[in-house]
């Protein structure tokens, strides 16, 4: 059985979509191929573990709870999306989350993190958004 651990803030849980987060349109896609007429069998778990405001720091701390509580001991990929809540201010436009330096470190440790526990990483990313194509 493997395990593909979905790991990161608001898009991996879902919030703003009519109807499910990235890592769901995943799930569904690999159960319809395990569960169908002549399908591959029950070979893939898929867990969401978004949390909206999620930070790199959030993740680092319950990466190895998520494990303890759901890990089965064998191949473990793991898909992250964090990081875009650590640049964002607070109260203030120069109240950072994360400086620069706290980030680079956070994220190195979430990497090392995740590369010693997962027989796979994979880190993704939103693109950026021409705001003004975007129509209210």
């Amino acid at each position: 059985m493997i395990q593909i651990l979905y790991l990161g803030s608001s898009s991996v849980y879902g919030v703003g979509a009519s109807e499910v987060g990235f890592s769901d349109y995943v799930k569904r896609e690999l159960h319809r191929r395990m569960f169908s007429d002549k399908g591959i069998g029950e070979k893939y778990e898929i867990y969401n573990f978004g949390k909206s405001g999620a930070t790199v720091d959030f993740v680092i701390k319950n990466f190895p709870i998520f494990l303890e509580q759901f890990g089965r001991g064998g191949k473990v990929i793991t898909v992250a999306n964090v990081g875009g809540n650590n640049s964002k201010a607070e109260d203030r436009p120069d109240n950072f989350v994360s400086t620069l330096d706290e980030y680079v470190d956070q994220m190195s440790e979430l990497i090392d993190l995740l590369k010693e526990k997962s027989s796979k990483v994979m880190f993704v990313g939103s693109g950026f958004v021409d705001e003004s194509k975007n129509k209210s």
